[in-house]
């Protein structure tokens, strides 16, 4: 498959569990993939590749799915992709990117992402820097089909979690054009806080973010969520409760209210888009 049709935006969710079976937004994701579809043609996810997974039962590779374009952006962008189905009913195309090709400039990567957004990634470990490097390689990926097929204005790139948030800022930076939209499940904090046992809802606003991300090792992670909901072009939470820690640990109010619905006529029209 090489054709891309240029007169309908395409759709790019991205995801640190697309065909990676990980936590609770694996479910969410291939729950809502069939929905996705009907409202968008043109719709594709974008996961990790781990060279350890090579024979997923997740994925079905097919080497003729855009082979042009895999290609160039292997050539002209360093980056190796597979490209194949997602082994659901569904069968959506996928693209598992290979985000190691970046390990070797991950200090030039972060210092740009200091100095354009005061993102601190000093404090990550291996936990905070594989998964930001995978966002950083999907946000150059999407870049890259945009420039190959000459898409301008017709892309909308969905990112999940913090874990994919660096794409976010790379197409802020490099491709702006492209809409982004950027939607938490839970915050960074909010997750460290309940394991600490506190009743983190309770005593929401007395909290400190950025005290309590150095208290809490969280840090770079923290970081990097609260950059990419202040620079998303739509900021979005699933649910009250997150969107509440989001302006109390954020200091950033998303912008909708998206609750987590997998058929449409499941959720009623008052309660799918609203202003929290």
């Amino acid at each position: 498959m090489t054709d891309v049709d240029k007169n309908s935006s395409v759709l790019f969710e991205v995801s640190w569990e697309v065909c990676n079976k990980n936590g609770g937004l694996h479910t969410v994701i291939t729950s809502k993939i069939e929905e996705a579809s009907k409202h968008f043609k043109q719709y594709f996810l974008i996961g990790p590749s781990f060279e350890v997974d090579q024979d997923s039962p997740e994925f079905i590779e097919d080497i003729n799915l855009f082979k042009e374009w895999k290609d160039y952006t292997l050539k002209e962008k360093g980056i190796k992709v597979r490209i194949g189905r997602w082994n659901i009913a569904s069968a959506p195309i996928v693209f598992l990117v290979d985000y190691t090709s970046f390990l070797s400039q991950k200090d030039t990567i972060f210092t740009k992402y200091w100095e354009r957004y005061f993102l601190d990634s000093i404090s990550g470990d291996w936990t905070y820097i594989e998964p930001c490097l995978f966002g950083h390689a999907a946000g150059v990926l999407i870049d890259s089909f945009q420039d190959f097929h000459f898409l301008d204005n017709k892309i909308i790139a969905h990112f999940h979690e913090w874990l994919s948030g660096a794409g976010v800022l790379y197409l802020k930076e490099y491709a702006p054009e492209i809409t982004t939209v950027f939607t938490l499940h839970s915050t960074v904090l909010g997750k460290a806080i309940a394991e600490q046992g506190w009743a983190i809802h309770k005593d929401l606003e007395t909290y400190n973010g950025e005290t309590l991300s150095n208290l809490l090792k969280v840090k770079a992670k923290h970081s990097l969520e609260k950059a990419s909901a202040f620079n998303a072009d739509c900021f979005t939470a699933i649910s009250n409760p997150t969107a509440k820690e989001c302006r109390y640990l954020l200091l950033k109010q998303p912008d909708i209210v998206s609750y987590n619905g997998y058929k449409s006529e499941n959720i009623s029209d008052d309660n799918y888009w609203k202003k929290e």
